[in-house]
């Protein structure tokens, strides 16, 4: 994208500040209170009206309840998510003529779908992932995904409800950003490192 766009680059402060800002002003009116993040686009939110546990010890609640190891344990399965899910939805979507951006919607629905994580379980809920956040997920995908009016509605309809509920697949996010990576390192080869 660099090669064919070395522009593009220019315009992501502003495309990613406007998403900062739409999500900060969504947060308004929930239990969840933002926090000061100079110069950042990610966000921290005070969770601390929703849940009384620190991180670390809501992570070993999920473990020790529910089995779910969240991404700790995708690496430490070496990453079976992007490798078997990821990786190939991205590919096959690129393969069909779709755009980048289109590409990584579809890979991050598919990731959306198999991996554990303990962003949405925690904002959530354990019990709305595992039943209703799939569902929502594999309902854009069965209509097509971005390769579909139909699936392009779903997922607008998907990211108008997580948005306006506060809901935010971090470790799908993250695992999208490593297979957008590992596809570049792949497609780039040896020249990605000169």
């Amino acid at each position: 994208m660099i090669e064919a766009d070395p522009a593009h680059y220019e315009t992501l402060g502003a495309f990613y500040q406007e998403k900062r800002d739409r999500f900060r002003a969504q947060l308004e009116g929930t239990r969840l209170r933002p926090l000061a993040v100079p110069g950042g686009y990610f966000q921290l939110v005070d969770y601390s009206a929703v849940s009384d546990l620190d991180d670390l010890a809501f992570s070993r609640w999920l473990t020790s309840e529910h089995g779910v190891t969240g991404i700790r344990g995708e690496a430490e399965a070496g990453f079976p998510s992007l490798l078997h899910h990821g990786l190939p939805a991205l590919k096959d979507a690129l393969q069909r003529g779709s755009s980048f951006n289109d590409a990584a919607l579809h890979c991050l629905l598919h990731l959306m779908l198999v991996g554990e994580d303990s962003n949405v379980m925690h904002r959530k809920g354990f019990l709305f992932w595992m039943e209703e956040y799939k569902q929502i997920v594999l309902d854009v995908l069965e209509q097509g995904s971005v390769f579909t009016t139909e699936g392009r509605s779903r997922l607008y309809s998907l990211d108008e409800r997580f948005s306006s509920e506060g809901i935010s697949p971090g470790g799908a996010a993250d695992l999208l950003a490593a297979t957008v990576f590992l596809h570049w390192c792949e497609e780039t080869g040896s020249r990605f490192f000169e």
